[in-house]
Formats: C-alpha cells, structure tokens, sequence
C-alpha cells in the first residue's frame, strides 16, 4: 500500500498542506523560544558563577588581609620577644653588678677587719 493522499500523515487538500505548514512553522517558534529559554538559563547561571567567582575573589582577599594581619602581630611578638631578652639582659647585668658590688664590700669588711686586727695587735704589744 503506497501513502497517498488519505493516508494518516499525507495532506489531502491545500489547506491541509497550508494548515500542516503553520504548526511545522509554530514549532519551529516554539522550538525558538524553548532554545531562547535555554540560552537565558545558561546566561542566568553564567552571571551565578561569574558571582560566585566574585565572592571567592573577596573571600581571598579577606583571607590575605587576615594573613597580612597574622604577620605584623607575628612580627610584634617577636619584637616582643627580642625586648623581653634584652630587658633580661640587662637585669642580669644589673645583678653582675651587685655582685660585684658586695664582693668589694665583702673585701673592704675583711679589709677593715684585719686593720682593726693589726690595730688591736699593735695596742696589745704597747
């Protein structure tokens, strides 16, 4: 059975054919607005990662602001530090000092002593 004209799918007349003719054409407009549709989702979700690229880029530069931060107080610690070892330094030096201090009066005690030992040598032998 060849298709012809009655055959399910086969225009009979011109005005099937027209008819036939504008839904391929509305179709083709719908197919137009569905792939429209599908281009503004793809630009819809190209502006959301273009966003989230935006977002990231800020959370970087917070992240460097905090390291940037994290450094100077690193650097303020071991100011601190160095500061600490030169105060302990110096009271050290300020103990050096007082040693030395009370050796020479501990000097000047045995000195006296023996001064006062030849003194009281001297009077016992007048």
């Amino acid at each position: 059975m060849e298709a012809g004209a009655g055959t399910v799918g086969v225009p009979v007349n011109d005005g099937e054919l027209i008819f036939a003719f504008k839904a391929i054409s509305e179709f083709k407009l719908v197919m137009l607005a569905v792939f429209d549709t599908i281009e503004f989702v793809f630009a819809v979700r190209l502006a959301v990662v273009e966003a989230i690229v935006l977002v990231n880029d800020v959370i970087l530069a917070v992240f460097d602001a905090i390291a940037f931060v994290l450094d100077v107080r690193l650097a303020v610690f071991d100011a601190t530090v160095l500061v600490n070892d030169v105060i302990l330094e110096v009271f050290d030096t300020i103990e050096f000092v007082f040693a030395v201090r009370l050796a020479v009066f501990d000097a000047t005690v045995l000195f006296n002593d023996v001064i006062f030992d030849v003194f009281d040598t001297i009077e016992f032998v007048l």
